[in-house]
Parts: structure tokens; C-alpha cells; sequence
């Protein structure tokens, strides 16, 4: 940064203190890629001023080879008739490795007493000069104390010997850091990449690790597999010998990329698996998991086509105590749907859909196409062939799916005159057992749940035992009307959400509901109330990316644990928007960004990203 420049932002630093509210307000300053945020400023200020401590925070971490991305004031003094208020800071740093981290820490200590709360560093990925991002939340002490930790190497022992996987360089084998995240008073967690399932037989060689895991996976990387594996200490999960033992033989099946513990409502465990396989290994996947003495059991399985006549599977699956007899699962129903000739012109984006109730496919096609189907006068014969017209109906009825739903998704409508330019999604369903529901109407819904769904349209109700699952499609802007009616009572609390939302479709929330009353219904309510509410992104269209954020997926379980999926033009939107408004809900805490991929579309380049977060559990007040 220029002299001149480096003079304005001290400057401008100083009128931050002069006209700023005396306590509690929220300072923010963001740094371009590779500037320097401190300028010419070489003194360090004592904790008369909070402006003062953050420039010479930021000016450390420069110092060091740290590139500051964001550093913000949660809370602390703003002038100098507060000087004995402790300073607490967010900051997000990027550098190239570990030592550059202990060294900037190390200068705070010279400095000040700090104390971390929460450290969370994670790989950026190859290709950049700083690959590591450290995210964190910093307090200064405005009165002696000891510093916590005593040195960064509490939080890595022990895996700080480890490579971080990221660099210029790429290293082609053993294990390698992806990312850990530690939290003062909690066990630390990590994350590990390697080339091979094999190389993690070397794990137990390197110190007291968390020994059980929540998740493995495989991605491609360079042309070669890449397997993802965190360590933990949950005993609801597996331990890793165990899991990386399962992915294994389960990729003698089919070509498995994820296998993950979640937890569910009631404390109940789920397994999800992400895999490709042909039809025909259907019979074989279902003995897999019901052949030990912790028998699993399919409850949901999302599906769409690959190549080869494959599909890409989603399946989610339950523990089935010894004693209780496996649910017959209906392989030929399913196989008779992934085999039929479906045409090659929908194939792309169709999806199957399997629950015990019922299995649906849905398909998007132009809007000329989709009338046909529909058994309407067709403007535009010449626009697509007789095959294609007809073959997506007889296939669907010629294995008993009948049509359920027409939706216009994008482009034109009959009504405009521009038949043929929109697109319309198309959804075909067989039902196998009965719902015990009938729409909104149904005879078995009580007038508390008919009320309660009246703005939406109630798809499945699924009895689990203290609790009840609904699945509802509802148009976005009546979601705060749905949610609204979940208010906790002495009848029901709410105990888990699940929201997808992907415009112009209506969106589609999964809803659990149990009848027993805990200790944080309230806040856990207006949580989600305040998730789902108009601070967010829920109904973005890819065309208006340039301004903001869309939201797509949310997940909150009964234990607080939020994840988030979107997409986004700009992934710096992620930190400056949509962090600082999560941290504005109360209970919410640790945003932490988790994955980013990205694709071409029709507006430029999107990424695609998944977020995590802690926020209010119903067992705390």
C-alpha cells in the first residue's frame, strides 16, 4: 500500500473512534487481496481504543505473511474514557502454512494477553499462494491473565507435523491436513486427505487422535482419487478403523464416494451413503447393509441418471434392532423405474425419488413438450419428434406411474404466445403403501395439522413414535405464515428442519414434530423463524447472482448443528453478508464455510457452496 494511502486508513481509523456509539458497536474493516491494512502505522496502541488494537492486530498478521481478509469488533471500547474493557475481535487470515500462525500469535503475546475461544483452519485448495484460511475468534485482555492457549502447537498437537494439503507444490502421497477445528475446553477435530484408503493405516502412528469418524469420501483430484476423512470423538459414530473398513467393501459394489453418520430426531443415528451403480447391484447393496448385527435399513433413496444405464444415488438408511424383522424392500418395483426406456432427451434431469410410501420421477422438458404429455393441442408439431412426445407418459403408465404435477420452472406459457421457449418439470408417481393422508383435506389429519399446512400442500405425514414427519410444498413467500403456526405449545414442539428452495419452483420443507415439550423449544423456534425469515436469500434467481446471494438447502437438527447450501457470483458475499447476519440471530455462532465448487452458467460463474454453524439446541435453556 502506498504512504499516501496508508495515511488515509489511519485517518479514516480515527474518525471510526470519534463518531462510533462508545460500546458495543460493530467495526468492521475488509482488506484487498494481498493489501496491507496498516499502512504506515508502526506503534502499538494500548486498549484505549479498539481501532487502535485492530490496526495493530492486522499489522501483525501482515507482518507475518498473513493476509488479513476480514477483522471485525464484536465488542470492547471504542474511545479513551474506556480503557479497561477487554476486546473481542473475528478474523479471518489467510497464509501458506502453520508457522506463519504461531508467529503471529506469538507477536500478540509479546503485546497483549490474547485468548482464543475458537480456531477453525482449513484448506483453500491448490493453486493459491496462501492456501490456508485460519478463521477465528480473538480476545485482548484489558487486564494481565494468561494467555490461552499458551501456544498455537496445543491446538495442531498432534498433527502439526502434518503437510497442509494446498501449496504450489502437491504432495502425491501420505496423509496430508485438510482442516481442524478446535473450540477451548472441547476435544479438537480434524480433517485428513489422502491418495489412497491405505495410507490412513498410518494414522495410529502419529499420537492420541479422536478415534471414531463421522464421515469418509472420495473426490477426483488431478486426474486421481482424493479420500476425505474427519476424526472425532462422538461415540454415536463409528470408530475409523470401522468406517474406512465399510467404504471399502462397499466400493467393491459400487463406486462409492461418501459415507456419513447423521444424527436424526430423537437422537436417532442415519447413515448416508453416496454412490453410482447399475440396477442390477440394487440386490447386493441392500444385503450389504443387512447383514451384520447392526442391521441398516433404506428409508429414502434419491436417484438420478448417469451414463452406462447407471444412476447416482442418494440413500439414507436406519439401525433395525435385532429383534425386529426387516422391512421388505421392494428391489424389482425400484428396478422396473431405473430400467424403463425412458427418452434420451429428458434423461439429464430426471430424478428419482424412493420413500416407503411412494417412488416418483420427475423430468424437465420445453413447455410444447410437456403439453402434449398433458393431452393439449401442441402449436409447434415440428419443434420435437412423435417419439419423444409420447414415450415419457406410456413409459411412466406402463409401470403403474400416473402423473401428479406440471409446474412451469422457467421461459414462456401458453398463455404469452411463446410456446416451445419455456421449460416446464413434469412428475409421475406411484404410490406402494398408504399415506394415511389425502392432501390437506385427508380424513386422517386432525384440524390442528389441517390448519397448520393450509398455506401449503401436505405430500407425506410419517408417524415416528413420539414425533411426526411432514414433508409440505409450499411457495416461498408463504413459508413465514407455515412457520409461524410451529410456535412451541404444551401439544408439539418443533424438532428439526429441512428447507429446499430453488426458484422459480415452490420450495419444500421437511418438518419433524414431537409431542413432548424441551428445556430450549422457544429459542430453537425462533431460530429457524428467524432463518427462514426475509433477512435471507430464499428466492433469488440465478440472473440477479450480480447483487446477492441465493439460497438453496437448510438443515437444522434438534441439537443446534445448521448447515446451509447456495450459490453465488461472489464468494466474498458469503463472509461480508451472509456470516454477519447469522451472528445476528441470537444463539448462533461458528459460521464456517465448508465446500465451494464451481460452474458455468447463462450469468457468468457460480459457486456453489455449503456453510455450517452452531446455533440454539433444544436440551439447553
Amino acid at each position: 500500500m502506498h504512504a499516501a494511502t496508508g495515511v488515509l486508513f489511519v485517518l479514516l481509523l480515527g474518525l471510526v473512534c470519534v463518531f462510533s456509539p462508545v460500546y458495543g458497536q460493530v467495526n468492521e474493516i475488509e482488506t484487498p487481496e494481498g493489501g496491507d491494512p496498516s499502512g504506515q502505522r508502526t506503534a502499538f496502541s494500548n486498549l484505549a481504543g479498539s481501532a487502535g488494537v485492530m490496526t495493530d492486530v492486522m499489522n501483525l498478521a501482515g507482518a507475518n505473511d498473513l493476509e488479513v481478509f476480514r477483522c471485525t469488533l464484536i465488542s470492547g471500547a471504542n474511545t479513551d474514557t474506556e480503557k479497561n474493557s477487554d476486546l473481542s475481535f473475528k478474523v479471518v487470515l489467510f497464509g501458506n502454512g502453520f508457522d506463519a500462525f504461531r508467529k503471529f500469535y506469538s507477536s500478540i503475546q509479546k503485546n497483549w494477553t490474547p485468548v482464543i475461544k475458537q480456531l477453525n483452519a482449513r484448506s483453500r485448495g491448490p493453486g493459491s499462494e496462501k492456501f490456508i484460511e485460519f478463521s477465528f475468534d480473538l480476545m485482548i485482555k484489558a487486564a494481565g491473565g494468561v494467555a490461552h492457549p499458551a501456544s498455537i502447537d496445543e491446538i495442531v498437537r498432534p498433527l502439526g507435523n502434518l503437510p497442509f494439503f494446498g501449496g504450489e507444490s502437491v504432495i502425491a502421497s501420505g496423509i496430508q491436513l485438510f482442516a481442524i477445528s478446535w473450540e477451548n475446553g472441547k476435544q479438537t477435530s480434524f480433517q485428513v486427505v489422502a491418495h489412497s484408503l491405505d495410507e490412513f493405516a498410518t494414522l495410529a502412528s502419529l499420537g492420541d487422535l479422536p478415534n471414531r469418524s463421522r464421515t469418509i469420501s472420495r473426490s477426483s483430484f488431478s486426474g486421481s482419487a482424493l479420500y476425505n476423512l474427519d476424526l472425532c470423538v462422538d461415540s454415536t459414530c463409528p470408530k475409523t478403523d470401522e468406517l474406512i473398513t465399510q467404504f471399502r467393501e462397499l466400493g467393491k459394489i459400487a463406486d462409492t464416494r461418501e459415507l456419513s453418520i447423521e444424527k436424526a430426531p430423537g437422537d436417532a443415528v442415519i447413515i448416508k451413503t453416496i454412490l453410482t451403480a447399475a440396477p442390477a447391484d440394487i440386490d447386493s447393496l441392500v444385503a450389504f447393509f443387512s447383514k451384520n448385527s447392526e442391521r441398516w435399513e433404506i428409508t429414502l433413496i434419491d436417484a438420478t441418471p448417469t451414463d452406462a444405464g447407471r444412476w447416482s444415488f442418494s440413500l439414507f438408511l436406519r439401525m433395525v434392532p435385532v429383534e425386529r424383522t426387516l422391512t421388505a424392500f421392494p428391489v424389482d418395483e425400484i428396478r422396473k423405474v431405473l430400467v424403463a426406456s425412458w427418452p434420451e432427451s429428458v434423461r439429464e434431469n430426471m430424478k428419482f425419488s424412493w420413500t416407503p410410501a411412494r417412488m416418483t420421477i420427475s423430468a424437465e422438458m420445453r413447455e410444447s413438450e410437456a403439453k402434449d404429455i398433458l393431452g393439449r393441442q401442441n402449436t409447434h408439431p415440428a419443434e420435437h419428434s412423435q417419439e419423444q412426445k409420447i414415450s415419457l407418459s406410456e413409459t411412466a403408465n406402463s409401470i403403474g406411474m400416473n402423473l401428479l404435477d406440471s409446474k412451469a420452472i422457467s421461459g414462456g406459457t401458453a398463455d404469452d404466445g411463446n410456446v416451445g421457449e419455456g421449460r416446464v418439470r413434469v412428475v409421475f408417481i406411484k404410490k406402494l403403501a398408504p399415506d394415511n393422508l389425502s392432501g390437506t383435506s385427508g380424513s386422517t389429519l386432525n384440524s390442528d395439522e389441517k390448519n397448520l399446512f393450509s398455506a401449503g400442500n401436505l405430500i407425506e405425514r410419517i408417524p415416528l413414535g413420539e414425533s411426526t414427519r411432514y414433508h409440505v410444498r409450499i411457495p416461498v413467500n408463504m413459508l413465514p405464515k407455515l412457520i409461524s403456526g410451529l410456535s412451541p405449545n404444551d401439544k408439539r414442539t418443533l424438532t428439526s428442519f429441512s428447507l429446499r428452495c430453488e426458484p422459480p419452483a415452490d420450495s419444500e420443507a421437511i418438518i419433524t414434530i414431537s409431542h413432548k415439550s424441551f428445556p430450549g423449544a422457544g429459542r430453537f423456534f425462533q431460530m429457524i423463524q428467524e432463518l427462514v425469515g426475509t433477512r435471507f436469500p430464499w428466492n433469488v434467481p440465478d440472473d440477479s447472482l450480480a447483487k446477492s446471494i441465493s439460497l438453496h438447502e437448510l438443515d437444522v437438527s434438534m441439537e443446534g448443528q445448521i448447515q446451509i447450501r447456495g450459490v453465488t457470483a461472489k464468494s466474498g458475499r458469503i463472509f461480508s453478508e451472509l456470516f454477519p447476519s447469522l451472528q445476528r440471530i441470537p444463539g448462533i455462532s461458528e459460521p464456517f464455510f465448508r465446500e465451494g465448487n464451481y460452474r458455468d452458467s447463462p450469468y457468468g460463474r457460480l459457486m456453489k457452496f455449503s456453510i455450517t454453524a452452531t446455533g440454539a439446541s433444544l436440551h439447553s435453556n
